[in-house]
Formats: structure tokens, sequence, C-alpha cells
């Protein structure tokens, strides 16, 4: 019964994202429209689409897998890394704005030339197929996990749906679903530790089974790699189409520094979610009470989905797995904007 709940709720999710598809289709009457929102998101979407970008799917399992695994608390720098370039970003992304252009290619093509542009195409589009790929990965994963479903199965569904949707809503579908994925995904790994603690025996109990490393807030990532990881967001957030695309897209100077900063903030905070997930799992695991063929088949990347599901109420479930799995939405529907 459990189950079935969980796969009502997701399709009925998948749905409505559809239908906020079709609604924000009706908003869009040029490219700059679909490419760009209008140039009219005010502080809140801006925020809730910059957040969303770091609360997904892929970034959530991501998490969870490696506080799990070798870095233990320390995988909150991956989050908050990227966050730090929010934060930066605020106080210069006014210039992205007021050069007035609907993708970085376009930047380049008026500034450099059209070979310019070209290459900085094919240079940007490279890493972008990698990161969908991960993010149809993670939500074909959580799908499988959730159903039974067969995995191949599973990456068509999530790819048709996303693909649908991506054609259809433009920038402003992508930022008011991300405002509702981004909030599911933050409160569901929120309400989700009270219960995981419970599964486990408490926090005494959990802390009680982890190693000084695994409690550590740098051991296990690093110095060298956190400071490398921080250069590196604030670098790639400056020209990368999935940022960039979002400060373009702003009504106005303020807007963006407001939606910069409150998204950062945002995204700090939640770092501590699936990272604590990934330690209660860790103790649970040391424990012998979590014990799935999925996960030991397939590796720890199902280590979230899989706890959720031994911990959590199905309604909670499918909420914070729907959310989960629409993070894909974005990432695809950036490389239409990109490449329309």
């Amino acid at each position: 019964m459990g189950g079935t709940i969980v796969i009502i709720i997701v399709v009925l999710y998948l749905v409505a994202m559809l239908l906020i598809g079709v609604y924000s289709s009706k908003k869009i009457s040029n490219s700059n429209d679909f490419a760009l929102a209008g140039r009219n998101l005010g502080p809140v979407l801006l925020a809730g689409t910059l957040a969303a970008t770091n609360i997904g799917g892929g970034t959530s399992l991501g998490l969870a897998e490696q506080a799990f695994g070798k870095w233990g608390l320390s995988a909150v720098w991956y989050v908050i890394t990227a966050s730090i370039a929010y934060l930066v970003l605020a106080f210069l992304a006014q210039r992205f704005r007021n050069a007035m252009v609907t993708t970085v290619s376009e930047y380049f093509y008026k500034r450099y030339g059209k070979a310019n542009a070209l290459v900085t195409s094919i240079i940007m589009g490279l890493p972008m197929i990698g990161i969908t790929a991960a993010q149809i990965i993670a939500s074909a994963s959580i799908l499988t996990v959730m159903t039974g479903w067969n995995y191949k199965l599973s990456v068509v569904i999530v790819t048709i749906v996303v693909t649908a949707y991506s054609s259809m809503g433009g920038l402003w579908g992508v930022a008011f679903t991300d405002l509702i994925q981004g909030s599911l995904v933050f409160i569901g790994s929120l309400v989700a530790i009270p219960f995981a603690l419970n599964y486990a025996g408490g926090f005494d109990h959990v802390l009680a089974n982890l190693t000084p490393a695994q409690k550590s807030f740098t051991a296990g990532m690093g110095w060298p790699t956190i400071i490398s990881l921080t250069i590196m967001y604030i670098a790639s957030y400056s020209v990368g189409p999935e940022i960039s695309q979002r400060f373009f897209s702003a009504r106005d100077s303020k807007s963006l520094m407001i939606g910069s900063l409150v998204g950062g903030l945002v995204c700090i905070l939640y770092s501590l979610f699936p990272a604590f997930l990934g330690l209660i799992a860790s103790s649970v695991v040391k424990d012998g009470l979590l014990t799935s063929e999925l996960l030991t088949s397939e590796g720890t990347r199902y280590i979230l989905p899989v706890l959720a599901i031994h911990t959590m109420p199905p309604v909670i479930v499918g909420l914070l797995f729907s959310a989960l799995i629409s993070a894909t939405i974005h990432q695809l529907t950036l490389i239409c904007l990109q490449y329309q």
C-alpha cells in the first residue's frame, strides 16, 4: 500500500509539472520570453531557481553517498563551495545582465566574432551534456528504487517527461518548477532527519557509531580540495549557462543581488541535510538494520532513497522523490535555451 501511495504522488507531481509547462507557454510570445523569462524574474523566483541548481536529485544523492563513504560530514563543502560562488557573484553579476545578451555565446559573438562564438558554444555544450546525464541517472535511480521498474525503463520515462516539459515552458516554467522542487527537497530532506534518527536509535547512538574522520567538518575532503572547488565554481558560474542564463533574466540589479545572496544562503543550509542522512545511513548499516539488495548490487548511490523508503511515511517519501526526480527538468531545459 505504501509503495502505491508513493507512485501515485510521483505521477501526480509529474503531471502537475507538465501543466505548469503548459501554463508557462502562454507567457511566451518571443524567443526572449522563452530563453530569459522576458528579463522579468524577481528576487524570489531568482533565488528559487538559483538554489534549485544545487538542490536537486544528483546533488542530494551525491551528498548522501559521499557522507556515507569517504568524505563524512565534510561532504557539505561540495555544495557550500558552490554557494560561496553565489555570494561573490551577487556583487559582480550586474555586469552579466547589463550586457543585454541571451547567452554567453551571443556575448562572444558580439565581441569576438562568429568563430569564437562557435568554439564557446562547443566548449560549454560538452559539460552540459554530462551534467544533464548525471541528473537523468539520479532521477532514474530514484524511480527504480521507488517502483522496482527496470533501470533502463526508468531512464526512458524520465527523459520523455522532462523533454516534453522543457520544450513548452522555457525559463518561466523552469523558474516556477525550480521554486517548487527546491522547496520540497529542502523541506523533505529536513523532515526526513528525525524519522531517520528514530529508526537509527537516536542522535547519540548515531554519533557513537561514527569515526572521528566522519564527524570532521574538513578532514574527509581536505582544504586543498575545498579551496580548489571554490575557485572552480566562481570561475565556472561566471560564464556557465546554467547560472549566467538566470543572471541575464533578472528584473533589475537589486533583484539579481538579493536573489543570488538568498539562493547561496539557502544552499549552505540545505547542504547539511543530505550529509546528515548519509551519516545516519552509515550508522544504520553498521548496526545491520539496513540491508538492501539494490544497495549491495548497484552501489551506494542508492543510499538516500533506500534510507527514505525504510524510515519515512509514504506521503513524505512520495513528495521528496517527486521533487528529486523533477530536478532533471531544469538541466534539460537549459540545453534547449542555450541551443535553440
